[in-house]
């Protein structure tokens, strides 16, 4: 029977001696290990903020901010991102009376931006 056939010819090198079964997923001890880390951490620690405190790097940035325009044409539902995009391009978007053509622009809630 030739080797490639072998159930266990992966597991062979050169020299014909069977190297042993690598574990599945080396790094799963190392996972199961921090999870277990995680679930049995004292909460009076405060390692990390609570939800919705400061620093909590899943927190939502403030919407009133700057929004790159072609984000803020696809919020208000006009169109997809890259549309915005081309509309931009060709000159078709007026931000507070003047043509914008340059992408990349961002915009605040209060200025008047207008679509052709």
């Amino acid at each position: 029977m030739p080797d490639s056939h072998r159930p266990d010819a992966s597991r062979s090198d050169s020299t014909g001696k069977k190297r042993p079964k690598s574990k599945k997923g080396r790094g799963a001890s190392v996972k199961r290990r921090k999870m277990q880390a995680r679930r049995h951490r004292d909460p009076s620690s405060n390692e990390s903020p609570p939800k919705g405190q400061p620093g909590n790097r899943h927190e939502r940035k403030d919407s009133d901010g700057p929004v790159r325009l072609n984000k803020f044409i696809a919020q208000a539902g006009l169109c997809s991102r890259r549309e915005a995009d081309v509309w931009i391009a060709e000159g078709r978007v007026t931000i507070d009376g003047e043509t914008v053509n340059t992408l990349g622009v961002k915009v605040t809630p209060d200025q008047d931006v207008r679509v052709d």
